[in-house]
């Protein structure tokens, strides 16, 4: 099977390039850094050119991971953002329905109290209803905060804050007001690939543990593991609302891991970097 991963030179869409590739012919796209012979360059907020690299490829299947990633960033350029999230998402709808492949969404936990979450909260959920509406075949997959070993160790993501803290000795210090529904990356290949084998469609997953931690408790239960002491800061004034839960993955019979599963994971892939 052929799969193109947009985004496939971020944080995430780097983890997700790694992991598929083990199970599929997989392609990716990325925007301004990441060229090699199975990466294409794309913005995917121009049609002609998601119609162009979508035709060329001919997936199977689309992982569109590729985003505006976080609130600080969309505050910057709502109209990049929108541009970005919600319009490019559309482009990849409509070029995937053209040649009738398959899409897979990665979305976030953000969508359940888009407010809270300000541009990037409502260009995710509005990009979900896309995905909903316009894709005949789709699995959306709602991560929370995301920890795990990417290719990808340049970004600003907080997993590669937690390297920074390990490799170049910079301050440990972490939010402990706000609390976070959490990922490990590993798990969504897991997902998207056990989903595939099952053919489960038509349906939004919560990628996530039945717990809450905030940043500073998870950089404290990793960077503890390098001798590093972590210095909590309360900053946020973010008020906590609804949550995911793995409810969704039970259901499904989809792995199910908790908090101290995704640390022993993590602290093990960051050990295997640093040799």
């Amino acid at each position: 099977m052929k799969v193109l991963i947009t985004g496939a030179n971020g944080y995430l869409g780097a983890r997700l390039m790694k992991d598929l590739s083990d199970y599929y012919d997989a392609y990716g796209t990325y925007h301004k850094t990441g060229p090699s012979n199975k990466l294409l360059q794309l913005d995917i907020a121009n049609k002609q050119e998601v119609i162009y690299a979508v035709n060329k490829i001919k997936p199977d299947l689309i992982v569109h991971a590729s985003a505006i990633p976080n609130e600080k960033k969309c505050e910057q350029d709502i109209a990049l953002a929108r541009s970005v999230n919600v319009d490019g998402t559309a482009n990849i709808a409509e070029a995937a329905n053209a040649i009738n492949a398959s899409v897979v969404f990665i979305s976030s936990t953000a969508v359940l109290d888009p407010e809270k979450y300000g541009t990037y909260g409502k260009t995710k959920f509005e990009a979900e209803r896309i995905i909903q509406k316009m894709c005949k075949n789709y699995l959306i997959l709602r991560p929370g905060l995301i920890i795990g070993q990417s290719p990808n160790t340049e970004n600003d993501r907080f997993h590669n804050k937690l390297l920074n803290n390990i490799v170049k000795k910079t301050p440990a210090v972490y939010d402990n007001v706000q609390k976070y529904e959490v990922t490990w990356a590993g798990q969504l290949g897991e997902v998207i690939i056990k989903a595939k084998k099952r053919n489960i469609i038509d349906k939004i997953i919560p990628v996530v543990i039945d717990d809450y931690k905030t940043r500073f408790e998870i950089a404290r239960d990793i960077l503890q593991k390098f001798n590093i002491k972590v210095a909590s800061k309360e900053e946020e004034t973010i008020v906590d609302s609804g949550w995911a839960t793995a409810k969704t993955l039970k259901e499904m019979d989809l792995k199910v891991y908790n908090y101290t599963e995704i640390i022993g994971k993590t602290v093990g892939e960051i050990k295997e970097y640093l040799k």
